[in-house]
C-alpha cells in the first residue's frame, strides 16, 4: 500500500500510454496460423515414408528386369544350357523393337525355292567303241598288265581312274585329233553326276579344253564326234530337282509330293559348279552356235536367270553371272533385238514379290551393253507389276511420268510401294543415253526426288517413309550432281518436255 491508500500495482495497469495504444490497435491480434499437433507431424512422417518405399521397390524391379535381359544376352548359366528361355528372349526383344517401329522399316529376305528334290541319276554304261578308245590309250602309255585288267572287266573303273589321273587322258585325246561319241557321252556323264569331286573337276577341264580345241578361231582342226546340246542340259538341271517355270509365273512341279523330302536330298549336287562352267565355254565356241535354237537359248537365260533367287546358290553367283553374259552374247544383232521384250518378260514372272524382283533385277548386271539393256527392260516390267499392271511401262518418259500420281501429303499413301519404285527407276534412267539427252525429263524426275527428300518429316512413323526420305536425299544429290541442266532447269525445257 503506497501514497494515497492505493495498490502499487495499480499504476502499471492503469498506464494511460498502455490504454490508448490498444485503443489505437483495435484490440490484441489473434493468430491466423492453424496449430499443428503432434498426431500431424506423425502422418505427414508415414505419408513420406510410403511414397520412399514405392519409389524404391518400382526401380529395384526395373533394375532386377533390365539385368535379368542382359544376363540372357551376354552371360552362359549353367542352369540354360539348353537354352530353354531363348524363345522367351526373343519374344521380349521383338516386343522392344515393335515399340519402337523398327520392323516396319525392315525389307523383307529375298529367296525362292528353284530346287527340289533329286532325281536318280541315269545309268550310262560305256559302249564298245569308248571301251576301244581307252584300251587304245592305255596300250599307249600303261603296262600289258592293265590293259588284261581292263579287257576282263567292263572299263568302267579304269577309265574313271584314267580320267582322275595325272592328265593322260587329255593328252592323248588332244595328240590322236578327234574324240569317239561313246566318249564324249561318258565324260559329260562323270562330270554332271560323278559323286568324286576330282573326277567330275577332271571330267569337266577335258571337255573344256577339246571344246577350245575343236574352236576354228584357232586354226584348229580337232574333230568332236558329239557335243551335248541345249537340252542336255536342261535334262540334267531337272535330274537336279530343278522345279521350272511355267508361262503364268508358277512352278511346274511344286506339288506337295514332289516338294516333300529329307534335307539332304534337296537341292542340286555339288556338279552344278562344273555344269555352268562346261556351260559358258560351251556357247561361247563359235563353231556350235549354229545348232542353237533362240527358243532354246531363250529358255536356257531365264532358268539360268532364276538361280539368282536360290539363297543356297550365292557362292555361285560370279558363275551364273558369266553365263548370263556369255548366252546374251551368243544372240545376233537382229535376234536380240526381237527377243531382248520377251526374255524380260518371262524373268520379271519368275516371282510376285518385290523384294525378290529387285534381286533379280539387281542380279542382271555386266559390263556390256546388252546386259545392262536386259537389266533395264527387267526393270520396267518390275515397275508395272508396282502399278499393278494398270500401265505397261516400255520408256523413260513413262517411267518418270508414272511418279506423278505419287501424293506424299495423302494419308493412304503406299510408302513401301513408291521405295521400290524410285529404286527400280534409278537403275532405269542412271546413265540410261536417252535419258541424259532429255533435259526436261531430268529436271522433273530430280524435282520428284526433291520433293520426297523435304516433304517427309524424319520422325514420320509410317511404314518406309524414313527410307523414302533417305534414298530419295541420296538420289537427288547423285543426280543433281551428275546432270548438267542448271540449278533449277527452265520452264521452256519442261514444256518441250511434256508436249
Amino acid at each position: 500500500m503506497g501514497i494515497g491508500g492505493g495498490d502499487d500495482e495499480d499504476w502499471l495497469r492503469g498506464s494511460p500510454s498502455r490504454t490508448i495504444a490498444a485503443a489505437e490497435d483495435g484490440g490484441p491480434r489473434k493468430r491466423n496460423r492453424k496449430i499443428i499437433n503432434i498426431d500431424d507431424i506423425l502422418l505427414d512422417d508415414y505419408k513420406e515414408n510410403v511414397r520412399k518405399l514405392k519409389n524404391k521397390t518400382a526401380n529395384t524391379r526395373k533394375n532386377a528386369k533390365l539385368k535379368t535381359n542382359k544376363s540372357h544376352l551376354y552371360e552362359s548359366s549353367d542352369e540354360d544350357v539348353d537354352g530353354s528361355n531363348a524363345p522367351e528372349v526373343v519374344k521380349d526383344l521383338e516386343e522392344q523393337v515393335d515399340c519402337g517401329g523398327a520392323t516396319e522399316e525392315i525389307e523383307p529376305q529375298w529367296g525362292q525355292r528353284v530346287f527340289g528334290p533329286q532325281k536318280p541319276a541315269p545309268e550310262l554304261a560305256i559302249s564298245g567303241d569308248s571301251d576301244d578308245f581307252i584300251k587304245q590309250a592305255l596300250q599307249t602309255d600303261a603296262d600289258t598288265e592293265c590293259v588284261d585288267q581292263l579287257a576282263c572287266s567292263t572299263g568302267e573303273i579304269f577309265a574313271v581312274k584314267l580320267l582322275g589321273g595325272p592328265q593322260f587322258l587329255r593328252v592323248w585325246a588332244l595328240w590322236h585329233g578327234s574324240c569317239d561319241e561313246a566318249t564324249l557321252h561318258w565324260t559329260f556323264h562323270q562330270m554332271a553326276f560323278s559323286k568324286l569331286k576330282h573326277v567330275e573337276t577332271a571330267a569337266c577341264k577335258l571337255l573344256c579344253d577339246l571344246l577350245m580345241y575343236s574352236n576354228r578361231d584357232l586354226g584348229c582342226s580337232y574333230k568332236l564326234d558329239w557335243v551335248p546340246s541345249l537340252g542336255n542340259v536342261m535334262e540334267t538341271l531337272q535330274v537336279y530337282g530343278y522345279l521350272g517355270v511355267s508361262d503364268s509365273g508358277g512352278l511346274e512341279t511344286s506339288t506337295n509330293s514332289e516338294i516333300e523330302g529329307t534335307s539332304e536330298e534337296q537341292g542340286p549336287p555339288m556338279n552344278l559348279f562344273s555344269l555352268l562352267k562346261f556351260l559358258s565355254v560351251f556357247i561361247a565356241t563359235r563353231k556350235f552356235r549354229q545348232r542353237f535354237l533362240t527358243k532354246d537359248v531363250e529358255r536356257l537365260l531365264v532358268t539360268i536367270s532364276h538361280l539368282l533367287l536360290d539363297q543356297d546358290r550365292v557362292t555361285l553367283r560370279n558363275l551364273i553371272q558369266s553365263c548370263l553374259i556369255t548366252l546374251v552374247d551368243s544372240f545376233t544383232d537382229e535376234e536380240w533385238t526381237s527377243s531382248c521384250g520377251n526374255i524380260a518378260a518371262h524373268i520379271s514372272r519368275l516371282t510376285t514379290e518385290k523384294h525378290n524382283g529387285l534381286h533379280l533385277v539387281r542380279g542382271l548386271c555386266g559390263n556390256c551393253s546388252r546386259m545392262e539393256g536386259l537389266q533395264r527392260a527387267v526393270a520396267m516390267c518390275e515397275l508395272s507389276k508396282c502399278l499393278s499392271g494398270q500401265v505397261c511401262i516400255s520408256s523413260v518418259k513413262e517411267v518418270v511420268a508414272s511418279f506423278e500420281s505419287v501424293h506424299l501429303k495423302d494419308k493412304g499413301v503406299d510408302f513401301e510401294n513408291v521405295y521400290y519404285r524410285i529404286v527400280l527407276a534409278d537403275i532405269t534412267l542412271w546413265c540410261n543415253p536417252t535419258f541424259q539427252g532429255d533435259k526436261g525429263l531430268a529436271f522433273k524426275w530430280s524435282l520428284f526426288l526433291k520433293s520426297c527428300s523435304l516433304q517427309i518429316f524424319s520422325g514420320d512413323e509410317r511404314p518406309f517413309a524414313t527410307k523414302v526420305r533417305n534414298r530419295s536425299s541420296l538420289l537427288w544429290q547423285k543426280y543433281e550432281h551428275d546432270t548438267d541442266y542448271g540449278e533449277a532447269g527452265s520452264e521452256g525445257e519442261v514444256k518441250d518436255s511434256s508436249s
